[in-house]
């Protein structure tokens, strides 16, 4: 997997959003361990997510229940681009 870009956000849960479109992979960088990949995940849904009131709780009632079973744990070397 190559480098995906991400933003930080202001939440207590998620420290930072990633998108990378060509595959529609929406990764999320949390704050309290680990970074996540989910495949397959519309723009609309990333937009959404970006834009919700929390952040926190729109991934709790949206994606995680949607990818419950097609998340991918990221490598940290996944985490920093080839310099």
């Amino acid at each position: 997997m190559s480098y995906i870009r991400c933003i930080s956000v202001e939440s207590s849960n998620i420290a930072a959003i990633g998108y990378e479109s060509a595959h529609q992979i929406l990764r999320i960088i949390f704050r309290h361990g680990g970074a996540y990949d989910y495949p397959d995940c519309p723009p609309e849904q990333v937009i959404d997510l970006l834009f919700a009131k929390s952040h926190g709780a729109y991934f709790s009632q949206f994606i995680k229940p949607a990818w419950a079973n097609r998340f991918r744990k990221v490598d940290p070397k996944e985490l920093m681009p080839d310099v």
